[in-house]
């Protein structure tokens, strides 16, 4: 009994040679991906004029990247396009930059530099085709910002001409095939025409429906997969629409655009369900929405007019985050494709006109250009959006008329950088035929003397330059490990780290019997 114990009190004391394996911890399921995703370019940015000058358009654009900005509305001034109707109207030092297009000269100089920033940057673009010129405006009494045109032709025309430059088959992306392809798929039809500063002919929506009509023919006929964006309704948009409708409005336009200024943030969204109602009433609602302005200008006490949606600087970035996030939670309910702020620069000084300061960015008199905080408050929420990527890194598209090319890195030789022997250049290394003689790599001059060239001998008193380089190359050439061994520093000594490192390099390139390169 006692040896069965001992047996047992062995048995239970012992502890066991194979401990039982631990059990894994429990696996953690992968996080769900984002609820919903944010297009590049549903934050846009109303360009002016004034921050797309010839000498300040780059460095703005970059900086709208830079602050999350996807895709830009920009201005094309038929009238600074067409200003003359023959050629023989253009004054002779003029007519080197105007090419003759359908029988009126055309200038292409700022739309082509505008498209070509915006391209080289990633962005996406509206451009909205406004300001019929001399010798096609309307008679119009009073005052008026840009000049609606008397006959239709002329500006569908002009609609057929961008296209031909500018769309998927454009001549521009052939001439310029250095700048990334991004063809112009969105043509706006004019600004609220619903304001008289921008159309005083009446009826303008009669009018304005024949030239939308005029327009789309022009554009569809040499893109047909282009998109016509209605120009912009400011007030009252939803019954403006209905009444656009009523008279033939109904298929003119691709995308519906309208420009909900209000007072509160909350009402954007009551503005563009209003309107979003409109367009299924008359079987439209499947079409995307656009809200190609919007703002509140930081006019708060500093203009006599438009003090109804002025507000100070600090509440004017707040409203610009709140209205970017609550339109970014109502976007597949409003079927909303973009909104865009009014607008990027201004000068914050006119008594008349309290759009002087929407801008993000205040431009002073002395040209400098200072920071609002409306300014941080758009990178903030821009880069913040769910799903959101910078412009830069969009893959550009492809070009119709090119052959599909790697990307930069990928199928393709990359030139390294500089390095030694024990890291050679590959495109400097060529496998020569077996039995042929090792190739010469020495400079000309070297190979003219070992020819029987005669080296041209420099007189007394010039300049031997490069001697003693040389010199001391073929002598850093003859160097043994034991020489650089014993031109070590001392131990403790302060040796910069520049030279150290050198130091190392060459002994350990002097040990593996080599030349560094």
């Amino acid at each position: 009994m006692l040896s069965v114990a001992a047996v047992c009190v062995v048995v239970v004391m012992c502890p066991p040679s194979n401990p039982p394996p631990q059990q894994p911890p429990p696996h953690k399921p992968p996080p769900k991906p984002p609820a919903q995703t944010f297009p590049p370019d549903f934050v846009g940015m109303v360009a002016n004029s004034t921050s797309l000058e010839l000498y300040r358009a780059n460095p703005m654009l970059d900086r709208m990247v830079k602050q999350g900005v996807g895709t830009v509305r920009f201005e094309i001034n038929w009238r600074g396009a067409q200003p003359y109707p023959k050629m023989s109207k253009v004054p002779k030092k003029q007519r080197s930059g105007y090419v003759k297009e359908g029988g009126v000269p055309t200038s292409y100089w700022n739309s082509d530099r505008l498209v070509g920033a915006m391209a080289q940057r990633h962005l996406d673009m509206l451009p909205v085709v406004v300001d019929a010129p001399k010798w096609d405006e309307a008679k119009t009494n009073g005052q008026i910002f840009v000049h609606p045109p008397q006959k239709f032709g002329p500006y569908a025309h002009y609609f057929k001409l961008l296209v031909r430059r500018y769309g998927p088959k454009g001549k521009f992306w052939s001439e310029h095939p250095k700048i990334p392809y991004r063809p112009l798929r969105k043509w706006q039809i004019w600004n609220e025409p619903d304001i008289r500063l921008f159309w005083r002919v009446q009826p303008w929506d009669k009018l304005y429906v024949q030239m939308s009509k005029a327009a789309r023919k022009a554009i569809k006929h040499v893109d047909p997969g282009a998109e016509i964006v209605m120009g912009g309704l400011s007030r009252y948009s939803w019954s403006v629409l209905a009444s656009l409708y009523k008279i033939g409005g109904v298929g003119v336009w691709d995308a519906i655009a309208v420009h909900p200024f209000t007072r509160h943030v909350k009402d954007v969204v009551g503005i563009l369900r209003k309107v979003r109602k409109t367009m299924k009433q008359y079987g439209e609602g499947g079409k995307p929405l656009l809200a190609t302005e919007l703002s509140w200008p930081s006019a708060k006490g500093k203009t006599t007019i438009g003090q109804d949606i002025a507000v100070t600087k600090q509440q004017q970035a707040k409203n610009l985050t709140a209205v970017f996030k609550l339109l970014a939670k109502n976007r597949k309910s409003l079927h909303l494709q973009a909104a865009y702020w009014f607008t990027w620069l201004t000068y914050d000084k006119a008594h008349d006109n309290h759009f002087d300061y929407a801008g993000v960015l205040h431009l002073n008199a002395d040209g400098t250009i200072k920071q609002k905080p409306a300014y941080k408050a758009l990178g903030k929420v821009a880069l913040g959006l769910d799903g959101w990527r910078t412009p830069a890194r969009r893959e550009p598209a492809l070009r119709p008329d090119l052959p599909q090319r790697p990307p930069r890195g990928r199928g393709r030789h990359v030139k390294p950088r500089r390095a030694g022997c024990l890291e050679q250049r590959r495109h400097r290394l060529r496998r020569l035929p077996r039995g042929a003689p090792p190739r010469d790599r020495r400079g000309p001059r070297d190979a003219r003397a070992d020819h029987g060239a005669p080296r041209r001998q420099k007189g007394p008193g010039q300049d031997h330059r490069g001697a003693g380089r040389r010199a001391a190359r073929a002598a850093q050439a003859q160097r043994t490990p034991h020489d650089l061994l014993a031109a070590q520093p001392a131990r403790g000594a302060r040796v910069p780290r520049a030279r150290r490192e050198r130091q190392s390099r060459a002994l350990a390139v002097a040990a593996a019997g080599c030349r560094h390169g």
